[in-house]
C-alpha cells in the first residue's frame, strides 16, 4: 500500500467554516493526481474512501483520528495495491462525526 498523508494547512485558522466541510477537490478533472481540501471542526475520527461508479472501494485514503482545522491530501489515482486507475468518474466519500460528504472526481488520461 502506498501511504497517503493528511497535511494540516498552515495560516488558514482565520478562515472559519460552519462545520465539517470538503471544500474542494482540485484539479477536477485531473491527471495524474488531485488535491482534497477539508475542514474538521473538532478533533475526531475521519474516514476518506474513493469509490468507482459501480460502488467498489478503490482506495482508503484515511481512517482514524484527525485534529481540528484545515487539511489537504493528494490522491494519486491509484488503488490500495498501487495500480493506476482507468479514466473515469470516481467518488470521494468523507465521513466525520456522523456527517457525510461525497465529491465527484474525474480522472482523465
Amino acid at each position: 500500500m502506498f501511504p497517503i498523508y493528511l497535511v494540516p494547512v498552515e495560516g488558514n485558522d482565520d478562515i472559519p467554516a460552519a462545520g465539517f466541510t470538503v471544500n474542494s477537490v482540485y484539479p477536477n478533472p485531473f491527471n495524474p493526481s488531485t488535491t482534497v481540501r477539508l475542514y474538521i471542526p473538532q478533533s475526531s475520527d475521519l474516514d476518506l474512501v474513493v469509490y468507482d461508479v459501480q460502488g467498489r472501494k478503490i482506495r482508503k485514503l484515511h481512517t482514524g483520528g484527525i485534529s481540528a482545522g484545515w487539511h489537504t491530501l493528494v490522491w494519486d489515482g491509484r488503488d490500495d495495491t498501487g495500480r493506476s486507475q482507468a479514466s473515469g468518474m470516481y467518488f470521494l466519500r468523507a465521513v466525520n462525526a456522523g456527517d457525510v460528504s461525497v465529491q465527484k472526481m474525474t480522472l482523465v488520461k
